[in-house]
């Protein structure tokens, strides 16, 4: 039957910004509303890869790092938090590499908490991302809510070895008479920007393959090429994710109820 369930898809050139190709729903006649683009949605554990770059590009994280993934409220002013895992299981202290791997949440809220909310923003920024994120150690966890297109440019980062670049929608302009106005391959190098550290870059890439080789993103091995990425479930299963990359592309897909709602366990 026509489903209910709204979707988006979105693949990008991560080392020129061109979008190659973009779907915003299952049918543009049944709506118009451009899902990887105006849909602003909670990306979950898909959050995570900024939070562990954070940390690793500024505060000397190394794979090998322990973390703990341990019960634990935390206390912010007046308020406390007491995040869970979705097994409702704990493994302990683990390395840095395993948290990302098997997405702890009790990980991504000890790291944040010792490194800051401001640090974590800082590096959303870096890479690209405009949306506003809330000022929250939920933000670990993937609370605030942006765009596929964002988060798809914020790991085009990763792929392009910690170089951003603006995305790109139109190559070549021409006039009635077939004369070039504009070129953007010959621009391309003006639009790059490098935000992050090329040796960053490279971890990321080696902890997001590990997730796809045996850790939440297991499905995408058959595929059979080298990849990275990351899946993201946000609060009470209202949007399933998956971003992933090899070196030449980066790719995004969302799935979820445009009024928001569980899509059903697992």
């Amino acid at each position: 039957q026509t489903p209910d369930i709204e979707g988006a898809v979105v693949l990008i050139d991560p080392n020129s910004g061109k979008v190659t190709a973009e779907i915003g729903g299952y049918s543009y006649q049944r709506s118009q509303f451009n899902r990887v683009t105006q849909s602003f949605r909670q990306p979950g554990s898909a959050f995570k890869p900024i939070l562990y770059l954070a940390a690793i590009d500024g505060f000397k994280y190394t794979p090998a790092t322990i973390v703990y993934d341990q019960p634990r409220t935390f206390r912010v002013g007046d308020q406390f938090w007491t995040p869970g895992n979705f097994d409702n299981a704990y493994l302990g202290a683990i390395p840095l590499r395993t948290g990302l791997e098997r997405s702890r949440n009790l990980v991504s809220a000890d790291i944040i908490s010792r490194i800051g909310i401001d640090a974590v923003i800082q590096y959303a920024k870096k890479l690209g991302i405009t949306a506003k994120l809330g000022y929250n150690l939920s933000l670990s966890l993937g609370s605030s809510e942006v765009t596929p297109l964002e988060l798809v440019r914020a790991y085009g980062v990763f792929a392009a070895k910690g170089v951003l670049f603006d995305t790109v929608y139109i190559t070549r302009i021409l006039n009635r008479d077939g004369k070039e106005l504009y070129n953007f391959e010959e621009q391309k190098l003006n639009r790059a920007k490098r935000v992050i550290n090329e040796n960053s870059a490279f971890i990321m890439a080696n902890l997001m393959k590990g997730v796809v080789e045996h850790g939440t993103g297991y499905r995408v091995k058959e595929i059979g090429r080298p990849v990275a990425g990351k899946t993201g479930t946000s609060n009470d299963l209202m949007d399933a994710w998956f971003i992933g990359y090899t070196p030449s592309w980066v790719a995004g897909v969302w799935a979820g109820f445009d009024q928001k709602k569980e899509i059903g366990d697992k």
